[in-house]
């Protein structure tokens, strides 16, 4: 899975979903970002877990909604972010958005576009979406410096 753009893959089940983001994880590098987009509910998390599991986390990992960070010593070194209750820039700083971004750690960020105007380059744009009546559709793009 080396050819980028990846657009509308369509992925039917959690099995699906493993062998997916597992493939994807030989892609990604120890400095990262990997921004996540999508409704609740379309497996932002899941994915998360899965890169998770690939770099040998063996925290429990969870989307960090009220803490807004998690911090996962493994293979690598892991920042999971989730911005869901983010609402202007302040409340980037006041979780120190500068040295997240700018760490020498994978990023994992959930509801990204919440922070959009201050995602680094370069990154990986993950956007998750429902296939009713189950499955998901996943489109991967990389953007460079």
């Amino acid at each position: 899975m080396s050819s980028f753009p990846i657009k509308d893959k369509f992925i039917k089940n959690e099995d699906d979903m493993k062998k997916f983001f597992s493939e994807f994880s030989t892609n990604v590098k120890k400095n990262d970002c990997i921004a996540f987009f999508g409704e609740m509910g379309t497996g932002k998390t899941f994915s998360i877990k899965i890169i998770c599991s690939y770099f040998n986390v063996k925290d429990m990992v969870n989307s960090p909604t009220f803490n807004i960070v998690n911090f996962y010593e493994a293979d690598i070194s892991i920042i999971h972010v989730d911005l869901f209750r983010v609402v202007s820039y302040y409340d980037l700083l006041s979780i120190d958005w500068d040295n997240i971004i700018n760490s020498n750690s994978l990023k994992l960020i959930e509801w990204s576009e919440k922070a959009i105007n201050n995602l680094p380059l370069p990154r990986w744009e993950i956007l998750l979406k429902h296939a009713y009546p189950s499955g998901r559709v996943v489109s991967i793009q990389k953007y460079d410096i």
